[in-house]
């Protein structure tokens, strides 16, 4: 994984989870219908990329000893 993707998707992974927050929250406040299963999803996407984000750093580390 490049340095720029993985800068890319570790920004990502830190700033996701405050969008996934604000959705859900005015989702929730105006009724909007499945708000549940739009932050599930969402929150579900975010797991997935930060897990990306781990492996790759494992692997950089591992390689660098």
């Amino acid at each position: 994984m490049s340095n720029k993707l993985y800068d890319g998707l570790k920004c990502f992974s830190l700033v996701f989870p405050l969008f996934i927050t604000l959705i859900l929250a005015i989702m929730t406040i105006w009724n909007i219908p499945y708000a549940e299963q739009i932050g599930l999803t969402l929150s579900a996407i975010e797991t997935f990329v930060a897990g990306l984000v781990k492996i790759a750093n494992d692997k950089y580390k591992k390689a660098k000893k």
